[in-house]
């Protein structure tokens, strides 16, 4: 029989968060782009994490994904005590493009469904030189 972690998983990712990376449950689940209480179930292991959400933090972090899972390691890949930080996703882009983008994460799966398709619409239209073609149809 196996022998139970006393720290499993989200106890780690919970460390990682407030220890490593010093970073809040909403500031964390906005980088991951997950609602609050999604990463809080994650932390209390209610329910089991995505392995995108192991991939974004390897590559945006530096997180030792073997540790993560089995505590067994250094949290981080690199020798530094402090995690490697990508640049903001959000680098470059102007205000109104980031007021875009948070208006879009937020929406059900479904609208943001068809905002992607509308949008996908309005920029071939706009390429092709017909966007006043494209309105008539919405």
């Amino acid at each position: 029989m196996r022998k139970k972690e006393a720290f499993g998983v989200g106890s780690r990712l919970r460390e990682l968060r407030e220890r490593y990376l010093k970073l809040t449950q909403t500031q964390l689940a906005d980088l991951l782009g997950v609602k609050q209480n999604t990463l809080s179930s994650w932390e209390r292991e209610a329910r089991d994490i995505p392995t995108w959400v192991y991939s974004f933090l390897a590559s945006h972090f530096g997180v030792n994904i073997n540790w993560l899972l089995t505590g067994e390691g250094e949290p981080f890949l690199t020798p530094s005590t402090e995690p490697v930080k990508k640049k903001d996703s959000y680098e470059g882009l102007s205000q109104e493009d980031r007021k875009l983008l948070e208006l879009i994460k937020n929406l059900p799966p479904k609208d943001k469904d068809l905002v992607i398709q509308l949008l996908k619409r309005v920029a071939m239209a706009t390429t092709s030189g017909s966007t006043s073609e494209t309105s008539k149809n919405f």
